[in-house]
């Protein structure tokens, strides 16, 4: 387990909770590219930010959570629910993935299904998109 964890700690800087430094005592690492440009005023993250978590489960198993502002449709919901992932739709979306060695190709399929409703000239199943996608489009262009 520590060989996946040190790949992690290595390429996220360190575990969420910056105050566990030994690879033994911790298992969850943001995951996501939050920069300055994501926070406002009040130094929270903007609604539309879509949180990654990862958690070091078992020596072959992750956890992915995905929480908040999540490009989300049906598709998405159907592709979640074929591979028995955790779909909450309340007030703002959640995915949770169990994914054991071999099956991370399921991270490459939601990549997918996401980049299928945030490409440009798309119409967008919800309004607020039209102003994320394309800021985060500007984000990752920097």
């Amino acid at each position: 387990m520590s060989k996946l964890k040190k790949v992690l700690f290595d390429e996220y800087d360190g575990f969420a909770d910056k105050r566990i430094k030994r690879l033994e005592s911790g298992k969850s690492f943001i995951a996501d590219d939050r920069g300055p440009r994501d926070y406002g005023a009040g130094k929270q993250l903007f609604l539309w930010f879509c949180l990654i978590f990862v958690d070091v489960e078992e020596k072959s198993r992750i956890n992915v959570k995905l929480l908040g502002g999540i490009p989300f449709n049906k598709d998405i919901e159907a592709w979640a629910e074929a591979k028995k992932f955790a779909v909450n739709t309340n007030a703002q979306v959640a995915l949770s993935m169990d994914i054991v060695a071999g099956e991370q190709g399921a991270l490459e399929e939601l990549a997918s299904l996401i980049e299928q409703i945030v490409a440009p000239g798309k119409k967008y199943p919800l309004a607020a998109y039209k102003y994320v996608c394309q800021e985060r489009r500007l984000h990752y262009a920097e």
